[in-house]
């Protein structure tokens, strides 16, 4: 069978493509598994720092909307609330965040009374999901929110 364009610059340039993929075959599966791994790992670590930046701007909303919560509901104040109610507000507030690895701490200054001031601190541990291929700790986040008792 007679070949179209065996004597053109075409015919050259697809002969000449035709060779390339000669002696490298199985090149594929290597590069792919030494590439795979990398790949992944990046990936990993792309979606550990989009999460942590998730949780220290969750963890700094809830400790500015409990002092908030909190200053509102002080002492002689007719919707006055206890700890317990305050710190269920917060977990509740808290969306996307394990309650369990979260540590709310409220300190008044001097006293819970109107016109003190309320300090509330959270801190909460991280776990990175890159940490299965990489040697990653958790790291503890903190932010911690100031506002006086009304």
């Amino acid at each position: 069978m007679k070949k179209p364009f065996k004597h053109t610059i075409l015919g050259r340039v697809l002969d000449f493509g035709r060779g390339l993929g000669r002696g490298q075959r199985g090149s594929v599966v290597t590069e792919f598994a030494i590439s795979f791994p990398i790949l992944i790992t990046v990936t990993l670590m792309v979606f550990d720092i989009g999460r942590a930046m998730f949780v220290y701007t969750t963890i700094h909303n809830v400790a500015a909307e409990g002092a908030r919560y909190i200053s509102l509901r002080g002492n002689g104040s007719p919707t006055q609330t206890n700890e317990a109610d305050h710190r269920a507000f917060m977990n509740d507030i808290a969306t996307g965040l394990e309650p369990a690895q979260m540590n709310v701490v409220i300190l008044y200054s001097p006293a819970p009374t109107s016109g003190s001031e309320v300090k509330v601190t959270i801190t909460y541990s991280l776990t990175f999901f890159g940490s299965v291929f990489l040697p990653i700790e958790a790291i503890t986040m903190t932010s911690e929110s100031k506002m006086t008792v009304l």
